[in-house]
């Protein structure tokens, strides 16, 4: 199997892991939000948000650093895995308290501070954030081997929806049910912590010395990735003190939709990253190369996307929320289309961080923060939820914008008649399902149909990238190159 194949692979097996564990969350979200209300599905989704942020202190931009130099002095492996491993066990344990001190403080009641204790637990065991326990996954990432902590990933998420819904069934109280979902990650996070100490033994090591060197590395990447939540999440925060919980709950419901189809550019470039790094060093033709491959694949999968969750979302939202949640459908159109340049976005940073431009990266998520404050303050006031995804949209186009612009020497050469197909693939599959007389998920089957038509009718993927697609796609093919 070629390396492009085999990179491929190991996207694929990311993205079906992704794919079940966004169908998971979604069903588990439809359930919370019809058993819970608008309103106490905000606060839900506001605890969540909220963590989220003290995440930071647990991930320090450690992760993305310690791919990177893995993949470059694989020997080093255990020495820099142990020290990491104790320093995010310290991080972790600093941000949970800091996460109670800071709610307590802002004078929320002791019912939310409960609510935030449990989800702190996610710091540790989540395979959704970049808890302690994802320490463990670049043993395998820089491998290219995800297919051992995707399938535990699933598993965790399999029982965690079966808490949360046998907590709905027995009407447990909201407190109950965020410690339930969190508990349901135990098991699996101890399992992929042992299977990682088979593979290279990586004990907890004190480790100033080495400590001070990754901090020094990863210390842009962190303050970016503060930025970048503040830019993406900050609305939550936002409507939550400025309108309350309902509007929260209702820009939730639309931006947990939105939001799930991130799946598709993380797979790949979790893939893609260590060997954009090894790139970045060793064959700046070979890098370039990749980036382009990467954004045509990436523009295949989001262009669709876009149109059709457009044309869907009212059909989306009554099924997965109910009529309740009928005003989300506004917020779900305008989202998309900020999902859609996200996935752009996160490639061109992605190669900035591979190329050791973390401190550009840092400027460019700080210059998007500010703005996405600022339009924040402007416009959720007069406008709501509406408004907060109307500033998350333009700070998107921005940040694209920006990254072309610094990015342009790596897409000269770019197939831009590709790009074009794919577009217009996506144009016509959006008119013809907008008007076609049938229940969503016909038009949902339709709509994948006609595009994938079109784009093999045109000609929109060449014949050796289908060749590497069905390489990637045959089980039993060994690796090579």
């Amino acid at each position: 199997m070629s390396l492009a194949a085999r990179v491929l692979r190991n996207s694929g097996f990311l993205l079906g892991g992704q794919v079940t564990d966004r169908i998971l969350r979604i069903v588990v979200i439809a359930f919370l939000a019809r058993y819970l209300g608008e309103s106490d599905f905000g606060l839900y989704a506001f605890v969540f948000t909220y963590v989220e942020f003290f995440n930071l202190l647990t991930d320090l931009g450690l992760h993305t650093i310690l791919v990177r130099e893995v993949s470059r002095s694989p020997e080093r492996t255990e020495e820099y895995l142990g020290g990491a491993l104790s320093l995010k066990l310290l991080a972790s344990l600093g941000g949970t308290g800091l996460a109670l001190l800071v709610v307590r403080a802002m004078g929320y009641p002791t019912s939310t501070l409960v609510l935030v204790g449990w989800a702190c637990l996610g710091l540790f065991l989540s395979f959704r954030m970049s808890s302690l326990r994802q320490i463990y996954d670049v043993t395998f990432q820089t491998k290219l081997e995800m297919r051992t902590p995707v399938l535990l990933g699933i598993l965790s998420e399999v029982l965690s929806a079966l808490f949360v819904i046998g907590a709905i069934a027995l009407e447990m109280s909201l407190a109950s049910i965020i410690l339930l979902q969190n508990l349901a990650y135990l098991p699996g996070a101890l399992s992929v912590a042992w299977l990682a100490r088979r593979r290279i033994r990586h004990p907890l090591r004190w480790a100033p010395g080495l400590w001070k060197g990754l901090l020094r590395e990863s210390f842009p990447l962190a303050l970016a990735n503060l930025f970048t939540l503040a830019y993406v999440k900050i609305d939550i925060l936002m409507l939550s003190l400025m309108r309350g919980n309902a509007d929260v709950g209702f820009y939730a419901a639309a931006y947990k939709l939105a939001g799930s189809l991130s799946i598709f550019p993380t797979a790949l470039l979790i893939s893609l990253f260590p060997l954009m790094s090894q790139y970045a060093r060793s064959s700046p033709e070979a890098l370039a190369s990749l980036f382009q491959r990467s954004l045509k694949a990436i523009l295949l999968v989001s262009l669709p996307l876009t149109v059709g969750g457009m044309v869907l979302a009212p059909d989306l939202i009554g099924l997965i929320y109910g009529q309740g949640y009928q005003p989300s459908v506004a917020a779900l159109q305008i989202l998309i289309w900020a999902v859609s340049f996200s996935f752009l976005s996160y490639l061109f940073t992605s190669a900035l961080n591979a190329m050791d431009r973390q401190r550009l990266y840092l400027g460019l998520t700080a210059a998007m923060a500010f703005l996405n404050i600022g339009l924040n303050a402007l416009l959720i006031p007069r406008h709501g939820f509406i408004g907060a995804a109307a500033a998350t949209v333009v700070t998107e186009v921005a940040l694209t914008g920006l990254c072309l612009w610094v990015l342009a020497g790596h897409l000269r050469g770019l197939d831009l008649t590709s790009i074009l197909k794919f577009a217009l693939g996506a144009a016509v599959m959006g008119i013809v399902i907008y008007f076609a007389p049938f229940p969503f998920v016909l038009k949902f089957l339709v709509g994948v149909a006609l595009y994938l038509a079109w784009v093999l009718l045109f000609r929109g993927v060449s014949r050796e990238e289908w060749g590497i697609y069905r390489s990637a796609l045959r089980p039993g093919t060994r690796a090579s190159g």
